[in-house]
């Protein structure tokens, strides 16, 4: 069995998927962080602290979309260009059972 061709559109829908999943993740991981760093070192940076923790707020906003967009472009092209190369050297061969 070997796969030929990738449908563009349903790998960018996939990866986008992916990619939003994964930033809602890193905003939550980041988001964990300004907060630690917010609480250890607000005495030290004063006012700086609230931009710290508005940071992570806004990573939490940010993130997942901004991962949701790049992932489901990195699906076009990806599936596109796998599509480019198949057509050269063949598709992938796959074992199956």
């Amino acid at each position: 069995m070997e796969l030929k061709r990738i449908g563009p559109l349903s790998a960018g829908k996939i990866l986008g998927v992916m990619g939003f999943i994964l930033g809602l993740l890193m905003g939550l991981f980041t988001i964990v962080v300004s907060m630690a760093t917010s609480a250890y070192f607000g005495d030290y940076f004063g006012d700086s602290s609230i931009m710290s923790v508005m940071f992570g707020v806004g990573s939490i906003l940010v993130m997942p979309f901004l991962y949701g967009i790049i992932g489901f472009f990195q699906g076009l092209v990806g599936a596109w260009l796998y599509n480019l190369i198949a057509k050269f050297l063949g598709g992938i061969r796959l074992e199956l059972q």
